[in-house]
C-alpha cells in the first residue's frame, strides 16, 4: 500500500535530527501522528477490502471512528483467550499472542498521537519519536506475518477484523455507507436500463 509507506517515510523524514530548534518540536509531533495514521489506514484499508462494493471502499475505510477502534483493540485479547481457551495449539497460541500485541500497539500508538496532537505542555526527545515509529513498524511487520494464520483462530471474517469490523463504526455512518453504496447501484442499474431501452428503440427505428 503506497499510502501506508509515505505515512512512514514522511514520519522518519520529520523525525531527523539536526533540524532547526524552532521547529523541531513541531516535526516531532507530526512524526508522531503520521507514524499512527501509518497503521491507522493499514488496518481500516484492509477492513474495507472486505466491502461488497469495490468502488466504495475508498468511502468505508474513512468510516472508521479512532475512540471505538482503540475500544475494541483493548477487548481483542480477552476475546481470543475466551475463543481459544487452554487448549490452543502452539502454533494458535502464537498468533493470538501477535494479534494481542497489534492491539496493544495500536493503543499505545494512538495514545501517542492524541498526546502529541493536543498536549502542548509535552516535550519530545529525538528517543521518544524514534521508539513511536519504531512501535508503528513493528505493528505492520506483525499484521503482515499473521494476517493469514489469524483465519485458523477465528471464523473467516473476524480475526483482526474483528477489530475494524463494521460494530467499530458508529451505526449512523455505517447505516449512511450502505444507503450510498445501495443508492449508486440502484442509479447505475436504472442508468444502464434506460441507455438499452434507447438503444433499443433505434434499432426499431433504423
Amino acid at each position: 500500500m503506497d499510502l501506508i509507506d509515505d505515512f512512514f517515510s514522511h514520519a522518519v523524514r520529520l523525525a531527523a535530527p539536526g533540524k532547526p530548534s524552532d521547529t523541531e518540536q513541531i516535526d516531532f509531533r507530526r512524526a508522531v501522528s503520521a507514524a499512527y495514521y501509518a497503521v491507522f489506514h493499514l488496518l481500516t484499508m484492509t477492513a474495507a477490502e472486505s466491502w461488497a462494493v469495490r468502488r466504495e471502499r475508498h468511502r468505508f475505510a474513512r468510516l472508521f471512528e479512532h475512540g471505538r477502534l482503540k475500544t475494541a483493540a483493548q477487548a481483542l485479547p480477552g476475546k481470543l483467550k475466551e475463543r481459544l481457551g487452554d487448549s490452543a495449539s502452539p502454533d494458535d497460541q502464537k498468533t493470538a499472542d501477535t494479534l494481542g500485541a497489534i492491539a496493544k500497539n495500536f493503543v499505545a500508538l494512538q495514545q501517542d498521537r492524541y498526546s502529541a496532537d493536543y498536549d502542548n505542555s509535552r516535550v519530545w526527545s529525538y528517543t521518544e519519536v524514534e521508539n513511536v515509529i519504531l512501535r508503528a513498524h513493528d505493528l505492520y511487520i506483525d499484521w503482515n506475518t499473521v494476517q493469514e494464520s489469524a483465519r485458523g483462530i477465528l471464523p473467516p471474517r473476524h480475526a483482526w477484523r474483528k477489530v475494524i469490523s463494521p460494530k467499530s463504526v458508529s451505526p449512523y455512518r455505517l447505516r449512511k455507507a450502505h444507503c450510498l453504496a445501495r443508492n449508486r447501484t440502484h442509479f447505475g442499474a436504472a442508468r444502464r436500463n434506460r441507455h438499452e431501452s434507447s438503444s433499443r428503440g433505434l434499432c426499431r427505428a433504423g
